[in-house]
């Protein structure tokens, strides 16, 4: 049965202010995605999460959509931070 705003208990996120983020009407979550497109981690895909409550995440995917490393931190530059390290450890990354 759907709730009051018909949604079934789904909310899809949109575009925040005609950018590549997508949020939620509360402004309190967000998704951005990006496909790295030359060097060893060519085809990985790269998801910024953000929470008001949790801080940001970063997750990175490969080409074929399994796990390569995922970081968090109160600072979007504190997750990316770990990512970046992770990365160059595995040769994904120049260093």
């Amino acid at each position: 049965m759907a709730d009051a705003r018909g949604t079934f208990g789904w909310e899809t996120l949109a575009p925040h202010d005609g950018g590549r983020r997508l949020m939620d009407p509360a402004n309190a979550k967000t998704v951005a995605a990006k496909v790295r497109t030359a060097g060893p981690a060519r085809g990985h895909l790269f998801l910024d999460l953000y929470s008001r409550d949790a801080g940001w995440s970063i997750v990175v995917l490969d080409e074929r959509h399994r796990p390569v490393t995922q970081a968090f931190g109160a600072r979007k530059q504190d997750a990316w931070e770990q990512v970046e390290r992770e990365l160059k450890n595995r040769g994904l990354l120049k260093t």
